[in-house]
């Protein structure tokens, strides 16, 4: 069934593809989505190496790449945490105990769908996921995670709206205090801090000494490709339980994580439970851009 479904939706897209709109192409275990021949970024369902979905490949609308290659070229990339930060990733190192940022627990993809109607302008998609507990064959499933998202293009930029709802019908889960939980992205080696680029949050703050552990509304990672200013930004949403702390690295990785509290400030540890039968969520913006 699932198969006939990714069909149907590819053959759907593809009608659309000579209008110059976002389109979705469906492959085995993948989904590419490009502007018209142009790639925008591809999402991973199902990889033998890393134990949960994940979009690598982002581009700009100029087609200049803004991750990290995945998996990274060595002599071009550093090559450290090279099954961790695939490119732009949802993950969580504490969930009830289980490590689903460190591919110590499987996120196992169920289902992928296309909006029959999105937002004018958009392509929309969902993401259902099974949080197992553990990576065994059989292991039980610790809650559902539902994702929407709204893939557009908005000048010179493109714009990944993404909300996360979570919900168990079998017990209560517990989101945990690290600085491995949240929206993550590993970027260009050639934008990271240490090759000339730059961090900026909405308060000012520059590069990682200014921007890790602050809590703000969006930050921003970005440099020079080919001549261009690009790069990327994340904005959590501000109905979020909590404002996010930034993990932001010089060498090249920007994580928004509302979840750590000790982790960034050595306050008292925090832990967000959600009730059996009980939907969380979180929600981010991420846009892409070059000028």
């Amino acid at each position: 069934m699932r198969r006939f479904l990714l069909s149907l939706y590819f053959l759907a897209t593809c009608a659309g593809a000579s209008q110059g709109q976002i389109t979705a192409e469906v492959q085995k275990d993948k989904v590419r989505f490009l502007d018209g021949k142009n790639l925008v970024m591809e999402l991973v369902l199902k990889d033998p190496e890393i134990t949960r979905p994940y979009f690598t490949s982002l581009h700009s609308p100029n087609g200049l790449q803004l991750t990290r290659n995945h998996p990274p070229k060595p002599g071009a990339d550093p090559v450290d945490h090279a099954d961790m930060h695939p490119g732009l990733w949802l993950a969580f190192g504490n969930l009830s105990g289980f490590d689903y940022w460190r591919n110590k627990a499987r996120v196992l993809n169920t289902r992928f769908d296309l909006d029959e109607f999105p937002e004018k302008g958009s392509l929309g998609f969902k993401l259902t996921n099974h949080y197992l507990k553990g990576l065994k064959p059989g292991a039980s499933v610790l809650c559902e995670e539902t994702s929407s998202f709204q893939l557009s293009k908005k000048g010179d930029t493109y714009v990944l709206d993404w909300t996360a709802r979570f919900r168990s019908t079998t017990e209560e889960i517990t989101f945990g205090d690290q600085e491995e939980m949240g929206l993550g992205v590993r970027v260009n080696t050639l934008l990271s801090v240490k090759k000339g680029g730059r961090i900026q949050n909405q308060e000012g703050g520059v590069n990682e000494k200014g921007t890790w552990g602050k809590q703000s509304g969006r930050c921003e990672y970005s440099g020079k490709l080919e001549g261009k200013t690009a790069g990327l930004s994340i904005e959590p949403q501000a109905g979020n339980f909590r404002i996010s702390w930034f993990h932001s690295r010089d060498y090249g990785l920007m994580v928004a994580n509302p979840f750590g509290r000790k982790a960034f400030t050595k306050r008292e540890e925090s832990s967000h439970r959600v009730p059996k039968g009980e939907v969380f969520q979180l929600g981010f913006r991420v846009e892409l851009f070059d000028k």
